[in-house]
């Protein structure tokens, strides 16, 4: 059974199908960036809910309540030190010796770059004309496949300690003090 995050991917791969001759219409294209944001953005917040809280059924309730609390700016914030794996002091702390794998970073680079353009898919209505005649199915097919990239990306990390600090930081980052 695929999870959420996959079926989210799944249909924004679904939505640049030509469903008649021609290009699917705008509004496909960039319904289709913006959904494929939503299946990373809910593959990470599932997880650190789930590194926090556990996976039992009987623990459902409480996942969706740290789900929530996971803001978008927050995943932005610490995409840009893993991406960059440029990392602020406490999280350099926390991670010690361990280094931060490539998958990771790519994942960090890949949600940043998504969350600016699925900004620019649902409130920019002259988001083609920003990106010049590049905006087609052919664009938003490469920027999914990237996404799916980030995905599979995503797995490899599963056991790594950088992974797990990445998914506390999700959560606890602007709340921890550093001085005291």
């Amino acid at each position: 059974m695929s999870s959420p995050p996959d079926n989210l991917l799944d249909l924004a791969k679904d939505l640049i199908i030509p469903r008649r001759q021609g290009a699917p219409p705008y509004a496909l294209l960039r319904r289709s960036i913006s959904t494929a944001y939503y299946s990373l953005f809910s593959l990470l917040v599932e997880d650190a809910a789930t590194e926090i809280v556990g996976v039992t059924n009987d623990k459902k309730y409480l996942r969706d309540y740290v789900m929530r609390a996971i803001s978008h700016k927050a995943i932005y914030d610490v995409c840009k030190g893993f991406g960059s794996k440029n990392l602020n002091y406490k999280i350099k702390k926390l991670l010690g010796n361990h280094e931060i794998p490539d998958d990771l970073a790519y994942v960090a680079i890949t949600f940043r770059e998504l969350q600016f353009l699925r900004y620019e898919a649902d409130y920019n209505y002259n988001f083609a004309d920003d990106l010049s005649d590049n905006f087609s199915r052919s664009y938003v097919k490469d920027i999914l496949e990237r996404v799916e990239k980030a995905h599979r990306s995503w797995a490899r990390v599963k056991n790594q300690w950088a992974r797990k600090v990445f998914l506390i930081a999700l959560i606890v980052d602007k709340h921890v003090q550093t001085s005291g």
